[in-house]
């Protein structure tokens, strides 16, 4: 949670503890951006496919959590924007797989 829980410059009144998601992938890229792994991700409709990728840390990287949190995230938001009948996804096994 290190990349991910990064707090506006001005806190928020009713929540001070709040971290936008769009601070957290920021920081996030500029540590994983030179990573060579990457998962990629497809949602295929009927009028076409919404796909993503995303720079991921190693399978055995002591952060590889974060990027298994921030993938799960936007994929999930993903699928509420545009929506889908399944989910491909291709990257590094250990990430796949949970």
């Amino acid at each position: 949670m290190k990349y991910l829980l990064v707090r506006p410059k001005i806190s928020a009144p009713l929540d001070p503890n709040f971290s936008p998601l769009v601070l957290g992938k920021k920081n996030y890229l500029k540590y994983a951006s030179g990573s060579p792994h990457k998962l990629s991700w497809a949602l295929p409709r009927a009028d076409g496919c919404a796909c993503y990728s995303l720079p991921v840390f190693a399978d055995k990287h002591e952060d590889v959590e974060a990027s298994i949190y921030l993938a799960a995230v936007l994929i999930q938001e993903m699928i509420w924007q545009r929506s889908a009948k399944s989910l491909m996804l291709a990257g590094p096994p250990g990430i796949c797989a949970n």
